[in-house]
């Protein structure tokens, strides 16, 4: 096997980087501060963003997949006592394939970032929680580097560096985390296995590695793990090539990575496996969506390159709460800075000159550049289904595809400092040259084609900010990266904390007026009363939600269609609800049948008559309505106001 020319790094120091991290999220956790958006619900219920606890940054309402679904559920199970079972938005579902909410049972296995639900109350743990989602990340990345480099610094930076970037501040949800996290983790266990000195350690590294894995897979986002496989695989098969393609260590490299791929996989294998095997019939109504179990890809192509270039500039994109940005929302338009670029224009140059040799960073940074080629490839090209069906590509929107380009850079960028530490071989100037050259023009056109609103931003200021990332970039790829990877972080620092609110607690969700009066009325009705909400605002379901009530108006995952049946019994609208979905009613005429409308990919409204027997049907026992009133089915029981209007809860009079 490579025999490295420089020592590891002493174990004590390397340790420092995850011990801090944990110190740091225990400390954020225990203080109960996270970054949450749920302040948009502090404006309806009357208070100010002080009054809800917002320490700093404005509460974000694009991040509504955050604030509006997933945080009301995790809350709702933990009201409920972490239960297997989610009751709302038109029936019953398995609550373990639930975007990674936490659930009484084996899965926390799968799941580790929930195991604090299990143990402390909700706004400790959603808080710990919070700040686990980025340690995963970082700790992930920064293992994979710290094993194919040896260089903590850099592999600390780079980790920092990808976890600040735009791409994962703007979209605050489990899989922006864990599935780039526990993939990295898993390849970088695996890799520290198979180098492993002695047998024990690397049956011990094996094993956790298969737990690891086990956890990516159970992740069920297939667009960002099938793009996170796409740049680690690549990376972990080059690594060990040479070993296999020398006759003198390849009879102990297929031995050591048969034991240690056997290992891995049967445990990870044989931990997800179980995991379907227990939810089959949940994960198999999940794929059998429209929205998303049968999207898939026409033909690749269709990316907007302003889109995939422009994280240098999102100061612009943060200067409003919600604002459209090269013709999209934030969200949509983050990505990471384009340093595949400059690194594979470096890193030709360095093979041309066959200088890629001498480290065991070089062959990991051919398998990271072609896995990042691939994706560029998929993104920008059109093309035909068939060159993608191979890589599971068609099942991966190729816009969702930013991430994993961005990952392939920023470890890219970290890989080739670590070969030229490691092999003692620098850059010549026009290595340098060519790559950073590269890199500025990207970036300066970019800044050209920026639109906020449509319209150009401030060319001056988008120059500096370029500037900036240039500047840091030339570092890097000089004699001290470390110094050039720190720039760039603390560049990405200052723009991550533009973006994200911090806050204390979960006032605005646990303490709101309405909160209150659900949890009055919940108390003298059955368990699993339902409760559906007309004409309200994400604001008011998600409230419902997170109380822990059977919210029929909440978000449906996957369709319980016994529960469907009952409001189209001859099921003439399933390519309607047959969907992930946020479910929303509107007051129809008296006494006609229900009517579907799809208004997005997964967001269904249903017209309904308040009074139809069929919402008895389903369970609902309260109704909560917005700035209307309701007939004389229902008895009014509590009146609020709520935003510029009202709302009122009612139970039906039969």
């Amino acid at each position: 096997m490579i025999q490295a020319r420089r020592q590891l790094p002493p174990p004590g120091a390397a340790l420092l980087f995850p011990v801090g991290l944990l110190i740091l999220v225990l400390v954020l956790g225990l203080l109960g501060l996270n970054g949450s958006s749920i302040g948009v619900y502090a404006t309806d219920n009357g208070l100010t963003e002080r009054q809800a606890q917002v320490l700093a940054g404005p509460s974000r309402a694009i991040r509504s997949d955050e604030w509006a679904v997933r945080t009301p559920w995790v809350l709702g199970q933990a009201e409920r006592g972490l239960p297997h079972e989610y009751a709302g938005a038109v029936g019953r579902h398995d609550a373990a394939i639930l975007s990674d909410v936490p659930t009484r049972g084996w899965e926390v296995l799968l799941r580790p970032h929930t195991a604090p639900y299990h143990i402390l109350d909700s706004e400790r743990a959603f808080a710990l929680e919070w700040w686990a989602f980025f340690a995963i990340q970082l700790l992930g990345v920064y293992a994979l580097l710290l094993v194919l480099t040896r260089r903590i610094a850099v592999s600390a930076l780079a980790a920092c560096l990808f976890t600040l970037s735009p791409v994962t501040q703007w979209w605050t949800i489990p899989f922006t985390f864990t599935t780039v996290g526990y993939g990295c983790l898993a390849t970088a266990l695996v890799l520290a296995a198979y180098r492993a000195s002695t047998g024990r350690r690397r049956v011990g590294l094996s094993v956790m590695g298969g737990f690891v894995l086990a956890a990516f897979l159970a992740g069920l986002y297939p667009p960002w793990q099938i793009g996170t496989a796409l740049v680690v695989l690549p990376v972990g098969m080059a690594s060990v090539l040479p070993d296999l393609w020398r006759r003198d260590s390849r009879r102990r490299a297929v031995r050591s990575l048969g034991i240690v791929l056997s290992l891995a996989l049967g445990i990870g294998g044989g931990l997800f496996a179980a995991f379907l095997a227990g939810h089959a019939d949940a994960v198999h109504e999940l794929a059998d969506t429209v929205y998303p179990g049968q999207r898939t890809a026409s033909m690749g192509g269709g990316t907007n390159p302003r889109i995939a270039l422009s994280a240098a500039f999102d100061y612009f994109a943060t200067k409003k709460p919600y604002t459209l940005v090269n013709g999209t929302n934030q969200s949509e338009n983050s990505s990471v800075l384009p340093l595949l670029l400059p690194v594979g224009v470096a890193g030709v140059g360095l093979v041309a000159r066959r200088r890629l040799t001498g480290s065991r960073a070089a062959p990991a940074l051919v398998g990271c550049l072609l896995g990042g080629v691939v994706i560029a490839v998929w993104m920008f090209l059109p093309i035909p289904v068939a060159a993608g069906r191979l890589l599971l590509l068609t099942r991966v929107p190729p816009s969702r595809l930013l991430p994993s380009l961005g990952l392939a850079g920023v470890l890219s960028l970290a890989l080739l400092a670590g070969h030229r530490h490691e092999s003692g071989r620098r850059l010549s100037r026009w290595h340098i040259l060519a790559a950073t050259t590269s890199f500025g023009a990207v970036l300066g056109w970019s800044a050209k084609e920026y639109r906020v609103e449509g319209a150009r931003v401030d060319l001056r200021l988008a120059v500096a900010f370029a500037l900036i990332a240039v500047v840091g970039l030339v570092v890097s790829l000089g004699r001290r990266p470390a110094i050039g990877l720190l720039v760039l972080v603390l560049f990405s620092f200052w723009q991550t904390s533009l973006i994200n609110p911090v806050r204390h607690g979960l006032g605005p969700l646990t303490e709101s007026p309405l909160r209150r009066a659900v949890e009055s009325l919940k108390r003298g009705a059955p368990t699993d009363a339902g409760w559906i909400a007309f004409v309200a605002d994400a604001t008011v379901k998600g409230t419902l939600s997170a109380a822990g009530v059977n919210n029929i108006s909440g978000v449906s995952p996957y369709p319980d269609r016994a529960a469907w049946e009952i409001l189209d019994p001859a099921g003439a609208n399933e390519d309607i609800w047959n969907r992930y979905a946020h479910i929303s009613f509107a007051p129809g005429i008296p006494g006609a049948a229900p009517t579907f409308t799809l208004r997005a990919p997964d967001d269904v409204l249903i017209i309904i008559d308040p009074c139809a027997r069929e919402l008895r049907e389903l369970g609902a026992r309260f109704v909560v309505t917005q700035g209307f009133e309701v007939g004389t089915c229902v008895r009014p029981l509590v009146r609020l106001p709520y935003g510029e209007s009202f709302v009122v809860v009612y139970d039906y009079t039969t």
